[in-house]
C-alpha cells in the first residue's frame, strides 16, 4: 500500500517532484531560518502557529532546498499516518485494503495542501494516539494527543471520545492518570516558550481563536451564495491571518452560532459512548467524528483542514464509514478544484462558490455518518452503560 500512496504523491499536480511550492511554505522557510539563526521564536520571531509546530517547521532547515525537503518530510509523516491507520484497522478487525487503499490515494485527490502545508503533521498526531489507544495505553497516547494539540486544535476535538473510552475501558483512575499526562505534556511544551515570549505565544493562540468566518466555511459558502443570488451584499476582505473572511454582523452571528454547534455535537458524539456496549470501533468512530464535525461545522474550513480527515474517516467500519470514505474523496477532488484551480474567484463570489457549497455539505453528510456509527448498535441505545474496569492497565 505504501507503493500506492507513493505513486498518488507522484503524481500529484504540486507534489515532492514539483519545483513550485506554496506560499505558505515560503513563511516556515523564513520562520526556520530565523530560529537556526539563533533568535527565539515567540520573542524575537512572530510564528502564527503555537509551539507544536515547531518540528515540522524546523526539521527541513539545514537542506539547501528548504521547500523540496519540507514536502519529502511531509509525505514521510503521511506515510507514518497509513502505518498508524493499518494498526487501528488490525485492532478491531475486519477490512483492512479497502480503507487503507482511500487513504493511499487520498493525497492525488486534494492536490497541492497535503505536501505544502503542515497539516499532516497533527494529522499523524491524531492516528497515531488513536493507534495507542485502541492498543491499551490510554497514558501515551493522551501525551500523543496534547504534542498534536499544541499544533492544531483537531487532535483536542478527539479528546472527549478517548477520555469516555478510558473511564469505560480501564477506570477512573487510568482516566485521571491519562488527563495528567495530558495537561503535563501539554504544559512542557508550552511553558517554555512562554517564559521566552509570552506575548508572542499569547498572540498565536489567539489570533487563531479570533478569526472571523472564512469564505470557505460552510457559514461562508452559505453567504457567498445568498450574495450570488442577490439576496445579501457580502462583505470580503483578508483577515487574520491572511485568510479571506466574511465581515460584518451577520458573519458574526453565523460564527458564534458554528462555535457552538461544534461543541455541542462534539460533546454529544462522547457522551454516545457512555451508552451501550463500547468497542474499539465505535471509539474509532466517535474520535473521527468530532474532527469531522470541527472541520464542517467550524467558522474556519482551510483546504488543509480536511487532510485531517484523511486517516481517520476510512478506519470506521460499516455502511456509514463505507459511505462516509466516498462521500470524503469527492469533497478532497473539490477541495483541490476549489484551492488549486478557482480560488481567486473567491474574491467577486464567483462560480466557485457553489464548489464550496456542495464540498461542505459533503463533509457535514460525513460528519453525520460517523457520528451515526459512534452511537450503540440498534437495540442497544436505553441499556445502562457497563460498570468500568478498576483495572489501572
Amino acid at each position: 500500500m505504501l507503493a500506492v500512496y507513493a505513486l498518488a504523491l507522484w503524481f500529484e499536480r504540486y507534489g515532492v517532484r514539483s519545483a513550485t511550492h506554496g506560499a505558505d511554505v515560503g513563511v516556515y522557510a523564513a520562520d526556520a531560518r530565523a530560529i537556526a539563526d539563533g533568535r527565539l521564536p515567540y520573542r524575537d520571531v512572530y510564528v502564527e502557529y503555537p509551539p507544536g509546530v515547531l518540528p515540522a517547521i524546523l526539521a527541513p532547515e539545514p537542506a539547501t532546498d528548504y521547500a523540496t525537503t519540507f514536502k519529502v518530510l511531509m509525505a514521510v509523516l503521511g506515510a507514518g499516518s497509513l502505518l498508524a491507520a493499518a494498526v487501528c484497522l488490525r485492532t478491531h478487525g475486519g477490512r483492512v485494503l479497502w480503507p487503507l487503499l482511500a487513504i493511499a490515494v487520498a493525497p492525488v485527490a486534494v492536490g497541492s495542501v497535503f505536501v505544502n502545508r503542515f497539516d499532516v503533521w497533527p494529522a499523524l498526531l491524531l492516528v497515531v494516539g488513536l493507534a495507542l489507544l485502541v492498543r491499551g495505553h490510554p497514558a501515551a497516547a493522551f501525551a500523543v494527543l496534547a504534542v498534536g494539540a499544541t499544533a492544531q486544535v483537531s487532535p483536542t476535538a478527539a479528546v472527549p471520545a478517548a477520555a469516555v473510552w478510558v473511564w469505560r475501558r480501564h477506570g477512573a483512575k487510568t482516566l485521571k492518570r491519562a488527563v495528567a499526562v495530558f495537561v503535563g505534556t501539554g504544559l512542557i511544551i508550552l511553558v517554555p516558550f512562554a517564559a521566552l515570549g509570552a506575548g508572542g505565544l499569547r498572540f498565536s493562540f489567539t489570533i487563531q481563536l479570533t478569526r472571523h468566518l472564512q469564505t470557505e466555511s460552510l457559514g461562508g459558502a452559505a453567504l457567498l451564495i445568498a450574495d450570488r443570488l442577490g439576496l445579501y451584499k457580502a462583505t470580503i476582505a483578508t483577515g487574520n491571518p491572511g485568510s479571506l473572511d466574511l465581515f460584518g454582523s451577520l458573519p458574526t452571528i453565523i460564527a458564534a452560532f458554528s462555535l457552538v454547534a461544534v461543541v455541542a455535537l462534539i460533546a454529544w458524539g462522547a457522551w454516545t459512548l457512555t451508552r451501550g456496549p463500547i468497542g474499539v470501533e465505535r471509539v474509532i468512530a466517535a474520535a473521527a467524528a468530532a474532527v469531522a464535525v470541527y472541520v464542517a461545522f467550524g467558522k474556519v474550513l482551510s483546504p488543509q483542514y480536511t487532510v485531517w480527515l484523511i486517516p481517520l474517516v476510512p478506519l470506521v467500519r460499516g455502511a456509514s464509514g463505507r459511505i462516509a470514505t466516498v462521500l470524503l474523496l469527492a469533497a478532497l477532488l473539490l477541495t483541490q478544484l476549489e484551492f488549486d484551480h478557482r480560488y481567486n474567484q473567491i474574491h467577486t463570489a464567483g462560480p466557485v462558490v457553489w464548489i464550496l457549497l456542495v464540498r461542505d455539505l459533503l463533509l457535514v453528510v460525513v460528519a453525520t455518518l460517523l457520528l451515526h456509527a459512534a452511537r450503540p448498535p440498534a437495540g442497544d441505545e436505553g441499556k445502562k452503560p457497563t460498570q468500568p474496569s478498576l483495572s489501572n492497565a
